[in-house]
């Protein structure tokens, strides 16, 4: 019996996240596939970017965030919001941790290809 893709049931898998959407200072920009962190500074253009193709283990999700979390200009709360950007957008625990031959690049363009077709409907 095959399950009929509904946006409640792609919401129960994985949230719906769209381009722009934002965890505190982390956007997500569908295009290139990215979380980006807008520096909120008066005049500042600076933006850092964390590219989801390359988030293929547990390992390199855990060097981000250590990676980030000593940069001079991100506070626990930007790494906690990134945590839970990941967790979004990943469910980290199911693909990540216990998942086995995770493939970022083709688990994002399924996600996000899903989503486009369902908000053609």
């Amino acid at each position: 019996m095959t399950k009929t893709l509904t946006l409640e049931t792609l919401n129960e898998k994985c949230p719906v996240i769209r381009d722009g959407y934002r965890w505190g200072n982390w956007v997500f920009n569908e295009n290139d596939l990215t979380l980006n962190y807008k520096l909120n500074r008066p005049g500042s253009r600076a933006c850092y970017e964390i590219d989801l193709e390359r988030m293929d283990s547990a390992s390199e999700v855990v060097d981000w965030l250590a990676q980030v979390s000593t940069k001079a200009w991100c506070s626990p709360e930007d790494v906690g919001q990134l945590l839970l950007a990941l967790n979004t957008i990943f469910n980290l625990q199911a693909n990540l941790v216990h998942g086995e031959g995770f493939v970022a690049r083709k688990y994002l363009r399924e996600r996000i290809g899903k989503l486009r077709d369902y908000r053609e409907l």
